[in-house]
């Protein structure tokens, strides 16, 4: 559940930066009456429970949309370009693949394999 929490405000920081939605339109906004394209940003963590119903608008209020978040704190260390930036059409694709079903076991490593090892 946490790595799904944590993924899905990942998402949503990005998603906010492919909308252009702001930290500061988050806090102006007090992430209630949000209209038009922005509205999904309102009430889309209910699957989490109602107690996160605001969960995405609210990380956008704390620390702003992915592009914020990255100039404020890896802009010296990180330049976006190309493959790194959210696909806006002219750039390559940014993609999160899910984190799967952690609750379904895939089969065992085989007999000998390097893998077997890593447990131990």
């Amino acid at each position: 559940e946490w790595s799904d929490f944590v993924n899905w405000v990942l998402l949503g920081l990005l998603r906010a930066e492919e909308l252009n939605f702001t930290r500061r339109q988050a806090l102006e906004t007090n992430c209630s009456n949000i209209a038009g394209p922005f509205q999904e940003f309102s009430n889309s963590g209910q699957a989490f429970g109602d107690q996160y119903k605001r969960m995405f608008c609210n990380a956008i209020s704390a620390v702003g949309n992915f592009r914020e978040l990255l100039q404020r704190n890896l802009d010296t260390f990180l330049v976006r370009h190309g493959a790194n930036m959210v696909n806006n059409g002219k750039s390559g694709l940014m993609y999160f693949h899910p984190y799967g079903a952690p609750e379904r076991a895939g089969p065992a490593p085989k007999e000998g394999d390097k893998l077997e090892i890593i447990p131990k």
